[in-house]
C-alpha cells in the first residue's frame, strides 16, 4: 500500500487562501486549545507556587527543554525524512527498526545525559538548582520520557497521522498536566516545584501510553522483524539537530542566564512576559507546520509563481493574526500580567520589548521554512548557530546591567537579526519575497 501520496496542485489567485485555510484549520484548532491551556497553566503555577517557586520551576523546564533536545539526537526530525520512504517502499523491517530506534536511543542517551548533567551541577554547586536536589535527580526520568515522546509523535506525523499526533502532544499533554496540578492543589492546599515535577512526569506517562497505543493500532504491518539502519538515520538526524537545537536553545538561554545572574524571582517575572508574548507567534508556527510541505513541493516542481503565492498568503495570514494580538498586549499588557499576580506588573517593560521582536518575527514570514525546504539548510544552520552565540554574548552584557529588561533586549535584538539575514537570503537566493512588504524590488535591481 502506498502510504505517501503526492498531489499535483495548481494555484489560482482566488483559491490560494482557501487552500491555506483548509489545510491549516485542524492544526490551528489544536494550537489554539494547546496554547490556551498552556497559558492558563502558567498563570495557575505563578499564583499557586509563588514567585520564587514558579521561577525555579521555569528554570527547571528550560534546562529540561535544552537537555531533551540534545537527548533526541535530532531523531524527531530525522524520522520524518527517513520513515516515509520505508513505508512507501513497504520496507517493513527497516521501518520497524526506525520505530524501535526512536525508543532505544532517546532512553539510552537520556539516562547518560542526565547523569552527566547531575555530575556537572553537583561539581559546580549551582545554588539555585542544587538546593532542589529532588528536581535535579528527576532528570533521569524526565529526559528519556520527553525525548521519546517527541520522537514517537513525529513517527506518527511521518505516517501521516498528523491530527492524532498534534492532538496528543498539543492538547492531551497540557490538559492532563493542568488537571493533575489542580487536583494536587485542591488536595494539599499548596503547590511547589517537587509536586509540579511529579505532575509533569504523570502527564508524560499518559502521553507515552497514548503514543504507544496509537502506533500499535496504526502501524501498517504485523511483521516484527527489524533492521537497525543506525548510520543512515543519524547521518540525517544529527545535522538537523543543529538547526532544531538552535531554535530550542534560543528559546531558553535567556531564562537560564537570567537565573544565573539574577535569581529565581527575576526568572519568574521574565517568564510571565515570555509566556504572554508567545501568543503573538503561535499563528506563524501553525502556518509553517502546514506550509512547509507545500513549499518543498513547489520548489521541487520549480514553480516559483505558486511558491510566491504560498509565501504571500502565509505572510498576510501571520500579519492579520499578529497585529490584533500586539494591539491587545500594548493596551492591556498590565491587565494580562496582573493575572499572574500583582508582583508581575514589573515585567511590563520586558513584555513591550519582547513584543517588538515577536512582531518582526511574524512580519518576516516563513523565512526559516523557506531556507530549510529549498536546499539552504546549511546556511540556515550557520545563521542559527551565529544567533545562539550572539544571544549568549548579549545576555552576558545586558542582564548584569538591566536584569529582565536586558534579557528582553538581548532576545529581541537576536530575533530581529536572524530574521533580517534570512529575509535577505530568501530574496537574493530564491528570488522570492516572504513578507508583505515590497522588499524584492528594493534588494534585487
Amino acid at each position: 500500500m502506498d502510504y505517501i501520496k503526492t498531489k499535483k496542485m495548481t494555484l489560482k489567485d482566488n483559491t490560494i487562501f482557501k487552500i491555506i485555510a483548509k489545510e491549516t484549520v485542524i492544526v490551528f484548532c489544536f494550537r489554539i486549545v494547546g496554547t490556551s491551556i498552556a497559558f492558563s497553566l502558567n498563570i495557575l503555577c505563578a499564583r499557586w507556587m509563588g514567585m520564587s517557586e514558579y521561577g525555579m520551576y521555569m528554570l527547571f523546564l528550560s534546562w529540561l527543554a535544552i537537555l531533551a533536545m540534545l537527548t533526541s539526537l535530532g531523531l524527531e526530525n530525522g524520522v520524518i525524512r527517513v520513515l516515509p520512504s520505508y513505508l512507501h517502499n513497504e520496507d517493513w523491517e527497516a521501518a520497524n527498526g526506525v520505530k524501535r530506534l526512536g525508543i532505544i536511543l532517546p532512553v539510552t542517551v537520556g539516562v547518560g545525559v542526565s547523569i552527566v548533567w547531575i555530575f556537572i551541577i553537583s561539581m559546580q554547586n549551582v545554588g539555585i538548582i542544587i538546593s532542589y536536589k529532588w528536581s535535579v535527580w528527576s532528570m533521569v526520568l524526565l529526559l528519556p520520557m520527553v525525548a521519546t515522546s517527541n520522537v514517537l509523535a513525529n513517527v506518527l506525523r511521518a505516517m501521516r497521522h498528523i491530527v492524532l499526533s498534534q492532538g496528543i502532544v498539543n492538547v492531551v499533554e497540557p490538559l492532563s498536566l493542568i488537571t493533575f496540578l489542580i487536583f494536587v492543589y485542591l488536595s494539599q492546599g499548596y503547590l511547589d516545584v517537587r509536586t509540579a515535577i511529579i505532575c509533569k512526569i504523570s502527564a508524560l506517562v499518559l502521553v507515552l501510553l497514548l503514543l504507544f497505543l496509537a502506533l500499535r493500532r496504526n502501524w501498517p504491518t504485523s511483521n516484527n522483524r527489524r533492521i537497525y539502519n543506525i548510520k543512515p538515520l543519524l547521518r540525517i538526524s544529527l545535522p538537523l539537530l543543529i538547526m532544531s537545537g538552535s531554535y530550542v536553545a534560543l528559546g531558553h538561554i535567556d531564562t537560564i542566564m537570567l537565573g544565573y545572574y539574577e535569581g529565581t524571582n527575576q526568572v519568574a517575572l521574565y517568564s510571565s512576559a515570555v509566556k504572554t508574548v508567545l501568543l503573538i507567534g503561535f499563528a506563524l508556527n501553525a502556518i509553517n507546520t502546514v506550509g512547509g510541505p507545500q513549499i518543498s513541493h513547489f520548489h521541487a516542481l520549480n514553480d516559483t509563481v505558486s511558491l510566491q503565492k504560498i509565501l504571500s498568503a502565509t505572510a498576510w495570514c501571520a500579519f492579520c493574526l499578529s497585529i490584533p494580538m500586539c494591539i491587545i498586549l500594548f493596551f492591556f499588557g498590565d491587565m494580562i500580567l496582573g493575572i499572574f499576580g500583582n508582583s508581575f506588573l514589573e515585567a511590563r517593560q520586558a513584555l513591550m520589548i519582547l513584543m517588538v521582536g515577536q512582531l518582526i518575527n511574524s512580519l518576516a514570514g516563513a523565512v526559516g521554512t523557506v531556507l530549510a525546504m529549498t536546499g539552504y539548510h546549511d546556511r540556515l544552520a550557520i545563521i542559527m548557530g551565529f544567533s545562539v552565540i550572539l544571544n549568549v554574548v548579549l545576555n552576558m552584557t545586558f542582564i548584569p546591567m538591566w536584569g529582565i529588561t536586558g534579557a528582553a533586549f538581548a532576545s529581541s535584538i537576536t530575533m530581529v537579526s536572524w530574521n533580517c539575514i534570512m529575509v535577505y537570503l530568501v530574496i537574493k537566493k530564491n528570488g522570492l519575497n516572504p513578507t508583505i512588504f515590497p522588499l524584492k524590488s528594493f534588494l534585487i535591481k
